[in-house]
Formats: structure tokens, C-alpha cells, sequence
């Protein structure tokens, strides 16, 4: 029998990486247009490099671009991810220390935090701590 883990690792969705199909695909058609623009150009030479420099250009700027998107938008989520797993690990740590205290005390830290409170009819959340033995507070 296996004992759950107190903090389980959240698992990575399996996402296929389409970035170097999507290099090569640019490659490919760059290297498509520019042997396209060597044969058109192949008598007027001086005019060749500024051709490729247009062809260029905009295939570089988009290729560019979808992948800064691609790599923004998963760092954008995974900096989300850990945000909401920092709130909600807050928020237990808040709800276990102020059902440890008194409700009259977590009453006025609640409103404190503008968490909700229970209504005034709802049994009390913390459970009642026996009054110390004589003497426990002497060997401390």
C-alpha cells in the first residue's frame, strides 16, 4: 500500500512541439523563393541581394514572432500556474491557523482580511483546548 505524497508534483500537459517544423518550414519556403529569385534574376546580378533581402525579411519576422508568442504564452501560463498554487497554499495556511484560534480572535482577523464569517448560528470551527495542568507552564 502506497502512502500519498503531502506535495504532488502537478503534471506537465504533453504538448507536441511544432517549433522546428515550423523553422524548417521556413527555411524551405526561403530557400524556394530565393532559388526562384536566382533564376528570374540570373542576368541582372546587382538587383539578386536586395530581392533576397525582401523575400527574407518578412518569412524571418514571422517565423520570428510565432515563436516568441509560443514561448511568451507558456511562460504567461506556467508563471499563472505557480501563482494560483502560491494563493492556494496561502489560503490553507491561513484557514488552519485561524480555526486554531478562538472564534472570538479569528472572528476579528477574518474581518481583518475581509474573508467571509459564518453565520452567527454555525457551530464554532476550533475545537476547544482543555485548560493547562498546574505546573505545565512552570517547566517551560
Amino acid at each position: 500500500m502506497s502512502v500519498p505524497s503531502l506535495n504532488p508534483q502537478p503534471s506537465k500537459p504533453q504538448r507536441r512541439s511544432n517549433t522546428v517544423w515550423v523553422v524548417l518550414a521556413g527555411l524551405l519556403v526561403l530557400g524556394l523563393l530565393s532559388w526562384l529569385a536566382l533564376a528570374l534574376l540570373w542576368k541582372n546580378a546587382d538587383k539578386l541581394p536586395s530581392v533576397i533581402g525582401s523575400i527574407a525579411s518578412p518569412i524571418v519576422a514571422i517565423v520570428s514572432a510565432y515563436l516568441g508568442l509560443r514561448i511568451g504564452n507558456e511562460q504567461g501560463l506556467a508563471g499563472t500556474t505557480a501563482a494560483n498554487e502560491s494563493r492556494e497554499r496561502a489560503e490553507k495556511n491561513v484557514t488552519a491557523i485561524l480555526a486554531d484560534l478562538p472564534p472570538e480572535q479569528a472572528a476579528k482577523y477574518t474581518q481583518m482580511i475581509g474573508a467571509p464569517t459564518a453565520p452567527p448560528d454555525a457551530a464554532p470551527r476550533a475545537v476547544p483546548v482543555a485548560p493547562p495542568q498546574s505546573g505545565a507552564s512552570d517547566q517551560q
